[in-house]
C-alpha cells in the first residue's frame, strides 16, 4: 500500500478535523475522485440553539477572513462495506474562515480552509485520547509521521500546541468540550486565533472572559 496517501490521511485525522469525514482510505493505484467542496449544513441559530457541548467561535469575520463555513456532523459507528461507509466518524461542529482551496497529493487532496475551528465533545476527544492517537500513528510503519506536543495555557484552560510536518493546530479542553484551532497559509499567529475564541452566543467585541476546566461527562 502507497505510504505517502495513508500519511496525508492519517495526519488530516490528528490536525485537521473537518476533512476527516473526507478521508475514505488510502489507493495502491489510480487516485480517487477529488472531493466535493463542503458546504454548509448548518446555520448560526443552529449552533446558538445547540446545546450538547459548549461552541466556540472567532464572529462573522476574523483578521479580514469571512466566516465561510458551517457544519455539524453526528458520530457514527463503524459499519464494514460494501453496505457501510467502512469507518467511523466523530461528533463535532467546525467553523471555517476565508475561502477554502483543494490542497494535497492526488491520492488524498483535501479541501482547506486558512483558519477553522472544531469542537467536539470532551468524552471523544480527552488529552488521554488524542496522545493515544498520535502514539498509533507515529507506531505505524506505513505513515512515517513525526510530531511535537508542548502544552499551553489560554484564559486559564490547558491545551496542547501539535507541531507536525510543519502544520500546527492548538487543541484545548475547557468544560464539556474540546477545540482544536488549524491554521493554514492565512498568516494568523494560531495562539493569538485561540486566545481571541468566545463563545458562540456573543458577538466580536464581547469581554474575554477565563475558560472553565473541562468536566468529565459520558456521551
Amino acid at each position: 500500500m502507497a505510504a505517502a496517501p495513508c500519511r496525508n490521511a492519517a495526519f488530516r485525522l490528528i490536525a485537521l478535523p473537518l476533512f476527516a469525514a473526507i478521508v475514505s482510505g488510502c489507493w495502491e493505484n489510480d487516485p480517487p475522485p477529488q472531493p466535493p467542496k463542503p458546504e454548509s449544513n448548518w446555520t448560526l441559530d443552529d449552533a446558538r440553539s445547540f446545546d450538547q457541548f459548549p461552541l466556540y467561535w472567532l464572529g462573522a469575520n476574523y483578521e479580514g477572513m469571512p466566516l465561510t463555513l458551517i457544519r455539524r456532523r453526528q458520530a457514527t459507528s463503524y459499519t464494514p462495506p460494501p453496505t457501510g461507509r467502512g469507518m467511523a466518524t466523530p461528533d463535532y461542529v467546525s467553523y471555517s474562515y476565508g475561502e477554502l482551496s483543494l490542497t494535497g497529493d492526488p491520492y488524498s487532496p483535501s479541501w482547506m480552509a486558512p483558519l477553522e475551528i472544531t469542537i467536539y465533545p470532551y468524552c471523544e476527544n480527552s488529552p488521554e485520547q488524542l496522545l493515544s492517537r498520535l502514539r498509533n500513528f507515529e507506531d505505524d510503519p506505513n505513515l512515517d509521521l513525526h510530531y511535537e506536543v508542548t502544552n499551553i495555557e489560554i484564559r486559564g484552560a490547558d491545551g496542547y500546541i501539535i507541531q507536525a510536518d510543519g502544520s500546527k493546530t492548538i487543541s484545548l479542553w475547557t468544560g464539556a468540550s474540546a477545540v482544536f484551532v488549524n491554521e493554514w497559509k492565512s498568516g494568523v499567529e494560531l495562539e493569538k486565533a485561540a486566545q481571541d475564541l468566545f463563545p458562540i452566543a456573543e458577538d466580536s467585541g464581547a469581554e474575554l472572559k477565563p475558560l472553565p476546566p473541562p468536566t468529565s461527562t459520558e456521551c
